[in-house]
């Protein structure tokens, strides 16, 4: 929702959310929500050790043929400490970027425009696929990461607000776990077990010891 927020204002048993500037833009309540907000979850669990990074997606045009998925396949490589992904070309260019090693920012205030040190930054490394040596992208994106400190998912009900559950800290590969993320959270906002084992990404690992 442009231009407003949505602010927890109590939890115990009921769930009191808040969406826009301020309560009278309306109020909801449940027993049980579910905060993923992306970059933006500090904004309801300030506390937690998570940490929001600056990354850049990058396409180039191909080369020639057979840079597409039939012949050319998802890629990940590390040169020097440095891990570099790619896609091949679904029709829009072949994706690639740096894994890691962003600036750590505050999601408001992120530099959206791309600046000479990202396009070095990732020719640096494009040379090493065939066709691409000396090659500048033809276009580029800032995203944004939200690590935890682990690089490990955080999923599950918080420690001191039950009913209050949280997904976050996917740390720059959770989209491909949509599905399975989307299925075990439906398990938990309804009260049923999950299919798969989420101790793993237990939010005690990032909240405040008690």
């Amino acid at each position: 929702m442009s231009g407003s927020r949505t602010t927890l204002c109590a939890l115990a048993p009921i769930v009191l959310l808040a969406s826009g500037p301020a309560p009278a833009a309306g109020v909801f309540r449940a027993r049980r929500v579910l905060i993923s907000a992306g970059a933006w979850v500090r904004d309801f669990v300030p506390a937690w050790r998570l940490r929001v990074e600056r990354q850049l997606m990058h396409w180039f045009t191909p080369p020639g043929p057979g840079y597409g998925p039939e012949k050319f396949p998802v890629f990940m490589f590390e040169r020097e400490g440095v891990t570099v992904y790619g896609v091949p070309d679904m029709g829009e260019g072949l994706k690639m970027g740096i894994h890691h090693g962003g600036q750590i920012v505050e999601p408001d205030q992120v530099e959206r425009s791309i600046l000479p040190a990202d396009i070095e930054a990732i020719r640096s490394v494009s040379g090493r696929i065939r066709g691409l040596e000396g090659r500048l992208p033809d276009e580029s994106v800032v995203c944004l990461y939200t690590d935890s400190q682990d690089y490990d998912f955080v999923i599950g009900e918080r420690p001191d607000l039950p009913g209050m559950f949280v997904a976050t800290g996917f740390s720059g590969h959770g989209f491909k776990f949509a599905p399975a993320v989307g299925e075990a959270l439906a398990h938990l906002l309804t009260g049923k077990e999950p299919p798969v084992d989420l101790s793993l990404f237990d939010p005690g690992r990032v909240a405040p010891q008690a």
